[in-house]
């Protein structure tokens, strides 16, 4: 209620209600009511019936704006990519300069699987000059390429070693690892990295 003390506990509402009704009289001697309300009972107005007090026009807007919230929500959860990727590159050391002249960089890939079932996932190279090639520890060297194919288990995160070679005489700086999800989803993630080599390191 109104005063200090009251801690809505609705005690006194249950003792007053069963007092009423062992004598036979209506219920809502003492009740929940706003001070409008009380005015308008101590004039000689009626007691707002409680679906009246219910049925206000900002309870049909706080539905809305909640239904609203709810609906965004549900569509957004719905409407997200199941695919993700990651990637850090080596800090130490940033390269490796190989005997023929080639650069070597060295990344930690997370691929991210977030559907209940196996998905294989193709991670390509873009955005670096033509001869650019990847492998990983389950590639080896010789049969590097600019596009590795990855089987990532249901709902999991498969950390995979990939290393990028540039050939004798090229240059790259940021470049882009693409994963697709070679379903018929084919959902799509870029993450942008960058080539370091001697010169930009």
């Amino acid at each position: 209620g109104q005063q200090i003390g009251c801690i809505t506990c609705a005690l006194c509402i249950d003792a007053c209600d069963k007092v009423m009704k062992d004598i036979g009289r209506p219920r809502g001697l003492i009740d929940y009511a706003t001070l409008e309300q009380c005015e308008a009972e101590a004039a000689g107005a009626p007691a707002t019936p409680a679906w009246k007090a219910l049925l206000r026009p900002r309870i049909f807007i706080y539905f809305g704006v909640w239904a609203a919230i709810g609906a965004g929500m549900l569509f957004m959860l719905g409407a997200r990519t199941h695919t993700d990727l990651t990637v850090s590159p080596d800090r130490n050391p940033p390269f490796m300069l190989m005997k023929d002249g080639s650069v070597r960089n060295a990344y930690t890939l997370r691929l991210r699987n977030m559907e209940a079932r196996p998905r294989d996932m193709e991670v390509a190279l873009t955005g670096l000059p033509q001869g650019a090639v990847m492998w990983t520890e389950a590639v080896s060297m010789d049969n590097a390429a600019p596009v590795q194919v990855i089987a990532v288990p249901a709902n999991e995160t498969k950390v995979v070693r990939a290393y990028v070679m540039l050939p004798p005489g090229a240059t790259a700086d940021n470049f882009s690892f693409r994963l697709t999800s070679l379903d018929e989803q084919r959902e799509q993630d870029l993450a942008e990295t960058r080539f370091a080599m001697p010169g930009n390191e």
